[in-house]
């Protein structure tokens, strides 16, 4: 299920801005699926892009607000968020990906967020690809733009290697 946060708030973007709402949003989707005879319960998991990655690591980071919630998560992925608010301590197994040339949310915070961890919560993984920037997975940048001031662009063999180790977490994690 994909979430559009922005639509019904005739928001374009959160590039200047962080959308709390966005975390209310993936429970919400979580508590819809649910109610579906056909999904399991046991085997959903988040996924976010840039600022959608940030929703995802506040979503499912320990202690906040998954711990208010019915319905959890069983797995995370966020691609190429801003770790550097965050503890790195997560409620459930999370897989981050990020790029090493990313300018925007750099592969060094999250380094940094990997080396605070006291260890608390579930799994941890951080995969950086070299050579990669920002936004490294969307095809339809492969001329690369500037957006705010940094860089964005498709690198097809990051992006190959990062459906290939989302796939692998999602099944070492959730099962076939």
């Amino acid at each position: 299920m994909a979430v559009d946060s922005f639509t019904t708030r005739g928001i374009r973007h959160t590039c200047d801005r962080l959308l709390y709402d966005r975390v209310n949003d993936a429970y919400g989707a979580l508590e819809f699926l649910t109610t579906l005879g056909f999904v399991d319960s046991r085997r959903v998991a988040l996924m976010g892009f840039s600022a959608g990655g940030i929703a995802v690591l506040q979503a499912v980071q320990l202690g906040a607000a998954e711990a208010l919630m019915k319905q959890k998560f069983q797995a995370a992925i966020a691609y190429y968020p801003s770790c550097s608010a965050m503890s790195g301590e997560m409620a459930v197994p999370t897989l981050i990906l990020v790029g090493e040339r990313d300018d925007w949310t750099p592969a060094s915070a999250c380094r940094k967020m990997m080396e605070r961890r006291s260890g608390k919560g579930s799994p941890l993984k951080l995969i950086v690809y070299p050579d990669a920037p920002h936004a490294f997975d969307a095809e339809n940048l492969k001329t690369g733009i500037s957006s705010f001031g940094h860089f964005l662009q498709y690198n097809e063999l990051a992006a190959k290697r990062s459906f290939q180790d989302s796939h692998v977490f999602l099944s070492e994690t959730l099962g076939h």
